[in-house]
């Protein structure tokens, strides 16, 4: 079984370096076999390039790092660190994060459990981070979880999820199977240039929602994944108490506005906030 980490950064050094600092405390990281940093071209290219250089995390994993020569874009980065994983590395579980998802100490130990003790075939994503009102984000098709009752509770640490929706803004955990059947069988990846482009196909998906949209590899990874990848019928795994924080809320190609990202976004309840401590969080997730 092999697991790898991947990570990619565009221009937003500042913010780099606190991911890579919370990643190297995270319990379990001696579980990955290695970490895959992706520098995508940007005028803070040498400053991002400094940061993983100067940081800790090479004493913790062993650490590849790649440049390019030209701009991937937001699909296009996303992409190349994919089939790094798992066509090259052949990884049988990825845990993908960015350089505005600050991951807390238990992160990857939610990702772990998550991968031996509840994906299978029928579960499309582990997702460790939740907006702070989950009812009041479900698009029109996808307002369904395991759990109505208790969705906007974030007290639970044992707590999870279910849930009809994709979370991409705080990283994610995915096996080499969901990636052949959902994406690679589907056609694999690709960008969507214009996000707002969800609001005028919200009762679309599949190729009816591709028809309508404007793509390229500079283009949000994320959008495709919420509408085309992830069959209706396959849910991913959200935590009642997140496990991450999104601090993307400037230099940011594909945020709406810096008002929705403190409103939706920027949740303050997380198990990186100090309120936990070891004990509280090294209990036996209940599914």
């Amino acid at each position: 079984m092999k697991k790898i980490i991947t990570l990619k950064a565009w221009q937003r050094p500042d913010n780099l370096a606190l991911v890579l600092d919370a990643l190297s405390r995270c319990w379990e990281i001696d579980q990955y076999e290695r970490l895959i940093i992706s520098l995508d071209v940007s005028p803070y290219a040498n400053d991002n390039l400094k940061i993983v250089q100067q940081s800790n995390i090479s004493k913790v994993i062993k650490t590849e790092i790649h440049g390019h020569k030209e701009q991937l874009g937001c699909a296009g980065n996303s992409r190349f660190l994919f089939i790094k994983a798992f066509e090259e590395k052949q990884a049988d579980f990825m845990v993908h994060l960015e350089d505005d998802t600050v991951p807390a100490i238990d992160y990857l130990r939610f990702c772990n459990w998550a991968y031996a003790n509840v994906l299978n075939d029928n579960i499309f994503a582990v997702c460790p981070f939740r907006r702070k009102k989950l009812s009041s984000w479900f698009p029109p098709w996808s307002n369904q979880a395991d759990n109505m009752n208790n969705l906007d509770s974030q007290e639970d640490l044992q707590n999870t999820f279910l849930l009809k929706w994709f979370e991409c803004c705080g990283g994610f955990g995915m096996t080499q199977t969901s990636w052949r059947k959902n994406i690679v069988n589907n056609g694999e990846m690709f960008g969507v240039n214009n996000i707002t482009d969800y609001g005028r196909s919200e009762y679309c998906h599949g190729y009816n929602w591709v028809k309508e949209i404007s793509c390229s590899w500079l283009g949000s990874w994320a959008w495709p994944f919420c509408k085309f990848f992830r069959p209706f019928d396959m849910p991913c795994l959200i935590p009642e108490v997140s496990r991450a924080r999104n601090i993307g809320f400037d230099r940011s190609l594909h945020l709406i506005t810096q008002a929705w990202h403190q409103d939706s976004m920027d949740n303050p309840i997380w198990t990186g906030n100090g309120s936990y401590n070891d004990k509280d969080l090294k209990i036996n997730y209940i599914f």
